[in-house]
């Protein structure tokens, strides 16, 4: 199974990461989908695991969790969702998490973090929950691949992938390929 980054890989530009900045996106309206991906995951299904900053920065938890249904309501082959934030101050502390129950229903619980290891990309805490919850990972695709022409050579999205034992796939390239 395929899990995928949130901001730059199925929503948002492939060519601005600022345009992907979670305080861009003031309501769902504002989520442009990124269509040949969209389409994989309906085909294919998927997971999204997914630092977000909102919460402590630009947003409540309750509008970050709205847009997730509303992600997984447009995007039908979306099995769940995974985001990390921060919680009392210690980020990737808690794991939000939105799944479909066996008649198709959303359910929001969330996870708090047990140990060193955080729900915070690169580290591999998303990874290991969604694993526990019966999602059986083998790709992480997203856009933060190290590129120093995009984002700053940011590289989240592969370390989380190397440290989850995950096939890393950049989404630019995946574009490319479709």
């Amino acid at each position: 199974m395929y899990g995928f980054d949130r901001d730059g890989t199925i929503i948002g530009s492939l060519t601005s990461y600022e345009a992907n900045h979670p305080q861009n996106i003031k309501s769902v309206q504002d989520m442009v989908l990124i269509q040949p991906v969209v389409d994989w995951i309906n085909t294919n299904g998927g997971i999204v695991l997914s630092n977000q900053d909102g919460p402590s920065k630009f947003k409540h938890w309750v509008n970050i969790a709205h847009e997730f249904k509303y992600l997984m309501d447009i995007v039908p082959g979306l099995q769940a969702c995974f985001w990390s934030m921060a919680h009392r101050g210690v980020e990737g502390a808690v794991c939000h998490h939105l799944t479909r129950d066996g008649q198709g229903k959303l359910v929001h619980g969330q996870t708090k973090m047990e140990g060193s290891t955080t729900f915070r990309k690169p580290d591999e805490g998303m990874a290991v929950l969604a694993k526990k919850m019966g999602y059986s990972l083998t790709h992480y695709m997203g856009d933060l691949s190290g590129n120093p022409d995009y984002a700053n050579g940011k590289d989240s999205d592969l370390f989380f992938a190397l440290n989850s034992r995950l096939k890393y796939i950049d989404v630019r390239d995946f574009i490319k390929g479709v």
